[in-house]
């Protein structure tokens, strides 16, 4: 099984792209694509102009980590 995350707001890794790829790719059953609003492509929220910024980094998006957690274990 595999977790692949994207952030919505992926310059690197379009995720008009990638998800569609990704989900098609992924046969076994308990595998799951998600995309996480707001986040870039370190899955960082803070990006208000549109392009990575350091000194805008907000942090992760709330229940990242969990969402994570949760799923390993399952």
């Amino acid at each position: 099984p595999v977790l692949a995350i994207y952030g919505e707001k992926d310059l690197v890794v379009p995720v008009s792209v990638h998800v569609p790829a990704m989900k098609a790719a992924l046969q076994h059953p308990e595998s799951l694509v998600e995309t996480w609003p707001q986040a870039n492509h370190l899955l960082l929220l803070g990006e208000k102009r549109g392009d990575f910024q350091l000194s805008e980094i907000e942090g992760y998006p709330q229940g990242l980590f969990a969402r994570i957690n949760e799923w390993v274990l399952q």
